[in-house]
């Protein structure tokens, strides 16, 4: 999996390194530090919001918890 995070120094914190640890578990990572050519919003570009960011958490929460999960009706993948 492969995850790229566009950021200001000052957002460099225990809570993002948190969001990594969340995001990849207990793995081994390779990190790459570049500087950002252009600080203006890229239209393709993905900024998560706190909101987004919240429910992505739970999400991931319900997972490894076994809640919440929807199994699709596995006959029309036959």
């Amino acid at each position: 999996m492969s995850t790229t995070y566009t950021l200001r120094t000052s957002e460099l914190d225990e809570k993002f390194l948190e969001r990594v640890r969340t995001f990849f578990g207990e793995t081994t990572l390779n990190i790459t530090i570049e500087e950002a050519v252009d600080d203006s919003e890229d239209e393709g570009e993905f900024r998560m919001t706190p909101e987004t960011e919240r429910e992505l958490l739970e999400r991931i929460d319900d997972v490894r918890n076994n809640r919440n999960i929807i199994v699709p009706d596995q006959k029309q993948f036959q």
